[in-house]
């Protein structure tokens, strides 16, 4: 019997040791984010709200990222991962804004769970992010295939949220356009190379 306590302690404290690292490392932050962007901190109450005239500057991603379509599997797993870390730092830039709202006493009750629910799938997105990063470091571009499909479809479900609960948001909408665009491009370029 003390053995099996003794197994169960030992298993339980390698549990907790690993979802630790697991919550660490899910969390960690992308490479520092452009210079000139506001960090949360400096956010001022008045640009909680979203205003359509002054939405999230996103970036076109052909300016970032060259468009090179073809090239071995490598080119374009190394041009996919480039567009995710692009939508990864967005995604910790957005999400930081929209946290921002929860502070405002004036934001609704829908607001507030829409919020909650897209702090939750932006989390999942980066994971998948994460996990089509080493899809496509191990030329794995079938599995990265799915993963690219998550992280749109993660971003996807706050926009959802907001459009159910509020009647939509056109900062998360604009936001989850941008996304859907950069995924489908990714995918178009995976697809061409596994076909």
């Amino acid at each position: 019997m003390a053995l099996v306590k003794q197994t169960l302690t030992i298993i339980f404290i390698s549990a907790h040791i690993i979802s630790t690292i697991h919550v660490n490392a899910r969390f960690a932050p992308w490479p520092a984010a452009d210079a000139g962007a506001p960090a949360a901190a400096d956010i001022e109450e008045s640009d909680i709200e979203p205003n359509p005239s002054d939405l999230l500057p996103l970036p076109d991603i052909t300016e970032i990222i060259p468009d090179e379509t073809g090239g071995t599997d490598a080119d374009v797993a190394n041009r996919v991962t480039k567009q995710m870390q692009v939508i990864g730092k967005k995604i910790d830039e957005f999400n930081a804004s929209l946290k921002a709202r929860m502070e405002n006493p004036n934001t609704s009750h829908g607001t507030k769970e829409c919020l909650t629910e897209c702090d939750e799938v932006f989390g999942a997105a980066v994971d998948d992010i994460r996990n089509t990063i080493d899809s496509l470091e191990n030329l794995n571009l079938m599995k990265a295939n799915f993963d690219v499909s998550a992280v749109a479809t993660n971003v996807d479900t706050c926009n959802d949220c907001f459009k159910e609960m509020v009647g939509g948001d056109p900062e998360v909408e604009k936001f989850s356009d941008w996304v859907r665009s950069i995924t489908r491009e990714a995918l178009e370029a995976l697809q061409k190379t596994t076909n």
